[in-house]
């Protein structure tokens, strides 16, 4: 196990162990706000870089399009707000890093509300130049469609496409499912199906990029652990799923790292520690 793995795990241990002492304190199940407000200290707050910052929120785009409220929110500080006095905190699209939903207790309620927050963010838009979308189209080997949208022969291929320059977007949570993937699959096909009604064919953009929670995870099927086939998620039993958060958030990070050449041009990388990383036992699918 790698030294950066065991960092994970510890870190998942010492989240639960939080979150036991929590609500027996509390004599009833996690409280939202102490949820949120643990995993953020527990989680965030010791590896965040310092240019970024944690708070709650909505976030809008060059569009005027604007999501759900978010429970955490990861954003530059480099950037500016649009903040309104007694209102929710707005963010600039191309600010934030990731999106997290957090729940106390993952029942079908609280889970579809987490989705739905999650999905919101797939309805706003990065304010990407029209070249450098047909630069990366190309060489990912899309073609425009009748509609004009890039398009590969392959859906997840085109899924994954359409995720360049959107933030990450998670659910945590403290309790429920325990390791029942079955369980969890049930509950995602349940929620696409309601998704359907109200929309469109579902699109990996709307999914989270993790779902974790007590021993089992649902991951969507993009790098560094692609799956075969046209999964959208895969799924599984895992004893530490908040290391898989935490894998896709330093991929994030290291993505905006403005890492400049030195005297012999090369650029440095974080990326040879995460491949360290446990390549997660995929159980179930959804999406294929």
């Amino acid at each position: 196990m790698s030294h950066l793995e065991e960092w994970a795990k510890l870190i998942a241990k010492q989240l639960k162990a939080e979150a036991e002492l929590v609500s027996s304190q509390a004599k009833s199940e996690l409280y939202q706000d102490t949820a949120r407000e643990t995993f953020v200290r527990v989680v965030l707050e010791p590896f965040l870089p310092a240019s970024y910052a944690v708070s709650s929120g909505r976030v809008i785009d060059a569009s005027g399009n604007i999501s759900e409220a978010q429970d955490i929110v990861i954003y530059r500080q480099d950037y500016p707000q649009f903040n309104m006095p007694g209102s929710h905190h707005v963010f600039i699209y191309e600010s934030v890093v990731a999106t997290i939903q957090v729940c106390s207790k993952l029942v079908r309620k609280t889970f579809f509300n987490a989705l739905d927050q999650c999905a919101s963010m797939a309805t706003l838009d990065p304010a990407i130049e029209a070249d450098t979308i047909k630069t990366l189209a190309a060489k990912m080997r899309l073609q425009l469609d009748s509609q004009q949208q890039y398009v590969h022969e392959d859906p997840v291929n085109t899924g994954r496409f359409n995720l360049i320059g959107r933030p990450q977007t998670f659910i945590y949570a403290f309790t429920g499912y325990q390791t029942s993937d079955k369980q969890l699959t049930e509950n995602l096909e349940k929620w696409i199906e309601h998704y359907h009604q109200q929309h469109d064919a579902i699109q990996m953009k709307s999914l989270p990029s993790v779902i974790a929670t007590q021993g089992c995870f649902a991951w969507r099927n993009t790098a560094p652990f692609p799956i075969k086939g046209r999964a959208l998620l895969g799924i599984g039993n895992d004893h530490a799923p908040l290391r898989l958060m935490i894998l896709q958030l330093m991929q994030a990070f290291n993505r905006r790292l403005q890492n400049t050449s030195d005297g012999y041009g090369l650029k440095s990388s974080i990326m040879p520690y995460l491949n360290q990383f446990e390549r997660p036992d995929f159980t179930n699918m959804v999406g294929v």
